[in-house]
């Protein structure tokens, strides 16, 4: 099989996150966390992800809305993060996502960090490599940050995502949800796909006036902060785990990182 040649921007992409307190006993904890960024991925990779798509868990898989390249038009995308032992990679592929989706899975994975330590006890993000997968064609656009964060949370957490909802947002290095575009459209999306939930930035509740068709029957849920969103979409702790072994290494000597 064609080896795949695996490059990584160091600099701005490797950063110490601070994990919260683990205990009275326990001293503040920087980990680095690695992108990496595949030009494409495997074979087996794809077809693993596909499998899972199909599949009925739901862990790991966030509905996010996003706005089609062709026609402007908002669409349901699912991204799905699977876990494997690692140390700390953020795995994704150049093949469908762009460079702003790609750094905005980075930022969200980055401010995922204390929330998931303070509120959910998780702090085995440094022993776990995170494979984030698209399940469409090339998007560019860091609106998918929320659905990034949830998908990343759900797979550490090994909590399901609830998909009556779909989401919206940008991440910011603090966990914040910052406004996006075309909201109206997006949410136009999750209506004509069933889902009657739909999580937006705050900030974007003033471009949703004057718009009673479009509301009518959905539950828009404004939100400042990721954790404001976990606490809407993880389910409880469920006995059905995402596969964590199945994914193949990503091989230390392709990574062009020092």
């Amino acid at each position: 099989m064609m080896a795949h040649r695996t490059t990584c921007r160091t600099g701005s992409y490797i950063v110490a996150a601070l994990l919260g307190l683990l205990s009275m006993s326990n001293a503040l904890v920087a980990v680095p966390i690695e992108l990496v960024e595949l030009d494409s991925f495997t074979w087996t990779q794809r077809n693993i992800i596909k499998n899972y798509m199909a599949s009925s868990n739901t862990i790991g898989k966030s509905n996010s809305l996003v706005i089609a390249d062709t026609d402007k038009r908002g669409i349901v995308r699912t991204y799905v993060a699977l876990s494997r032992p690692g140390t700390g990679k953020l795995v994704v592929s150049k093949e469908n996502m762009a460079q702003d989706t790609r750094e905005a899975a980075f930022i969200a994975y980055q401010a995922l960090i204390d929330v998931l330590a303070q509120k959910y006890n998780c702090h085995h993000h440094n022993t776990t490599d995170i494979h984030l997968f698209y399940g469409a064609s090339h998007v560019e656009m860091p609106s998918v940050g929320v659905a990034i964060s949830v998908s990343i949370a759900s797979t550490l957490t090994q909590r399901s995502i609830n998909q009556h909802y779909a989401m919206t947002g940008v991440i910011d290095r603090e966990g914040n949800v910052c406004a996006i575009g075309r909201v109206q459209a997006k949410i136009l999306a999750a209506k004509k796909q069933g889902i009657t939930h739909v999580i937006i930035p705050e900030s974007n509740l003033k471009n949703l006036k004057n718009c009673p068709e479009l509301l009518a029957g959905m539950n828009i849920i404004p939100v400042h902060h990721i954790s404001e969103v976990l606490e809407y979409v993880l389910l409880p702790e469920t006995t059905t785990a995402a596969p964590t072994t199945l994914l193949p290494t990503v091989p230390t000597t392709l990574l062009l990182c020092a």
